[in-house]
Formats: C-alpha cells, sequence, structure tokens
C-alpha cells in the first residue's frame, strides 16, 4: 500500500439514542476520511492493548484506533453487559490506587476519581456505589506495597509511569513520533540491587491461574523498563487481583538481556502476522471472542446472525476501499 498515515484524532461520539440508520450513516462518513498504511512501523504507536485488539478483533481496531469512535450506550445496556461494569469500576480503582499509594487515604482517592471522572456519561451511580465496596481491599493493597518498600530496600516507586521505545529497542519520549512501543505501568518500584518489580492491577481475573494470561503485557512492561533504566537486571512481575483483593506474583523473574532480546522480536512477528492475516481477508471483519465481553459495540454486533457484523456489516464491507493500493 502507498497510502500515508494521516490518523484522525477527533473522537466521532455516537449516542445509544441515534437510530441504526443515522448510526451506520455516520459511521460510513467517517471510514471515508480514514487513511491507513498496513505497516506495522507506519501504525506504531503500539502497545499491548492496540496489540491484543488488533489481533483478536480488526472490526474493534478499525472503530476504536482508527475512526476514534466513542459509543455512549445507555443505563440499560451497560446493566445487561456485566462486563462494563466491571471496566469501569476497574479505571476508577486504578485512580484511586495511584492516589492511595503517593500518600492519599481512600476517601481522598475516591473524591480525587470523583472529580477526574464526573463528565464521564458511561459512569452511573450503581458503578460508583460498586468502588465503595473496595475501601478495605485497596487499603490492603496500599499497606503491603509500603512492606513491601521496607523489605526489597526500595530507591524508587513510580505509579502511571509512561514508557516507550523505538523499532530498535531504544528508550524514546512516550509522545515522540519515533515510538513503535510503549505503554503505561500501573506501579513499577526500583531497588537499590538494581532489581524491579512491576505491579499491574486487575480488576478481573483470580490468583487461581497466576500471570500466565497476562505475560505478553508484563514481559512488553519489563522491556519498557529496562530499556529506560539501564542499570536494571532483572524484573519481577506481579498482578493485583483488585476485586478478590490478592497479590500474585515473585516465582517469575524477567532476565534483562532475554527481555531485550527476544521480546521485542516477539511483538514485531505478532503484528506481522496480523497484518498478513487482514491484508488477505480484505476488510476489517468482526471475531467473536472473549475480548467482546469488554466492548462497548457488543450491543450492536450481536445483532443479526452469527459472526456477520449485525449493524457493522455495511462498515465491514465498506472497509474494502482501505486496501485498494
Amino acid at each position: 500500500m502507498k497510502t500515508v498515515n494521516t490518523p484522525i484524532t477527533k473522537e466521532l461520539v455516537l449516542h445509544h439514542s441515534l437510530s441504526e440508520k443515522d448510526y451506520v450513516t455516520k459511521l460510513l462518513d467517517r471510514l471515508h476520511e480514514v487513511k491507513v498504511d498496513l505497516d506495522i512501523d507506519k501504525m506504531a504507536p503500539w502497545s499491548h492493548s492496540r496489540i491484543k485488539m488488533f489481533s483478536s478483533c480488526p472490526l474493534q481496531f478499525l472503530l476504536k484506533n482508527l475512526m476514534k469512535v466513542v459509543y455512549i450506550p445507555s443505563d440499560e445496556q451497560v446493566r445487561d453487559q456485566d462486563s462494563l461494569l466491571m471496566k469501569y469500576t476497574g479505571l476508577i480503582a486504578h485512580h484511586i490506587l495511584e492516589q492511595m499509594v503517593l500518600g492519599q487515604d481512600f476517601v481522598q482517592g475516591y473524591e480525587s476519581a470523583r472529580s477526574k471522572y464526573s463528565d464521564n456519561p458511561d459512569i452511573n451511580d450503581d458503578i460508583w456505589e460498586a468502588c465503595t465496596g473496595l475501601e478495605a481491599r485497596l487499603h490492603s493493597f496500599k499497606t503491603r506495597i509500603e512492606t513491601f518498600q521496607i523489605r526489597y530496600d526500595s530507591k524508587q516507586l513510580d505509579v502511571e509511569q509512561k514508557l516507550a521505545v523505538d523499532s530498535n529497542g531504544k528508550k524514546v519520549n512516550f509522545n515522540s513520533k519515533n515510538a513503535f512501543y510503549r505503554g503505561i505501568l500501573d506501579l513499577s518500584i526500583l531497588l537499590h540491587n538494581n532489581h524491579a518489580m512491576i505491579f499491574d492491577h486487575k480488576n478481573g481475573g483470580s490468583s487461581e491461574h497466576g500471570v500466565r494470561n497476562y505475560e505478553q503485557q508484563l514481559k512488553g512492561q519489563a522491556l519498557l523498563l529496562t530499556a529506560n533504566y539501564p542499570e536494571i537486571t532483572h524484573v519481577v512481575p506481579f498482578i493485583h487481583f483488585i476485586q478478590e483483593g490478592t497479590i500474585w506474583g515473585g516465582k517469575v523473574i524477567y532476565q534483562k538481556e532475554v527481555v531485550l532480546d527476544q521480546f521485542l522480536l516477539s511483538i514485531k512477528s505478532r503484528l506481522t502476522g496480523a497484518i498478513d492475516s487482514l491484508i488477505e481477508k480484505g476488510k476489517f471483519s468482526q471475531r467473536s471472542g472473549n475480548q467482546c465481553n469488554y466492548c462497548e459495540f457488543k450491543a450492536h454486533c450481536k445483532v443479526g446472525k452469527r459472526a456477520s457484523g449485525g449493524v457493522f456489516k455495511p462498515l465491514i464491507e465498506e472497509s474494502k476501499i482501505l486496501f485498494r493500493g
């Protein structure tokens, strides 16, 4: 493809009150603004969630990342899709945890979250009420982190740290035009012995399965951390399961050389395979899977025959124009 990437930056906000006809019309109009070259470097920057979405459901990637569509669901749609409740309580819990680790108590963190997300129409009273029930678990996490810092002789703690590397694995600014892979680390602790610990908060999931379901994400975070802090030799990953109030980790250690040498190549290989598959299909098709549970477009996708794309069928077919070189 010879198309020059000119990413859309302004969001297209679509409300649940729109008729199906108007909804589809607005989507098709926005699609014709999209210009993309299906090349892993030109589509950068990538992140774990962006790669996962691109590989799992090209249609969702088209809507969210290329077309910048934001759908405002009704309260009924949120209630019908329990995972949306988990998604938004997780978003708020992340913010509260950030504030608590930095020294605030739960009430202060909660009020800070209310202020930050007060204009978000997706977050209703049921979601705020669910978050108040997390107070004891979040306090427990804060106490355990304070114990970690003392026990393992920490020298630096960071929350919501934005890190990036270029296509050669060298550190760059998060917003650099040369950023190839980037991420936001929930919590990292650097130790005086040049080891580091990373903690990723998960609102769902269970410690019963350890970190194996999150290995790609954790290795990506280790890559970012070791590239940005050359003195780090080993990274120990942890998952904090918010709803359970548990922390799993300490049994796996990533060595710097292995992370830097192997994981960036793994990322590029996954992306190349996903792009080859997409080009072979010749359109941004819908794919059903676990990711559907957390997708705000699910209510429209499930309409119609299985795997037809539902309301999005005209968009899927029209997306063929993006493959004409």
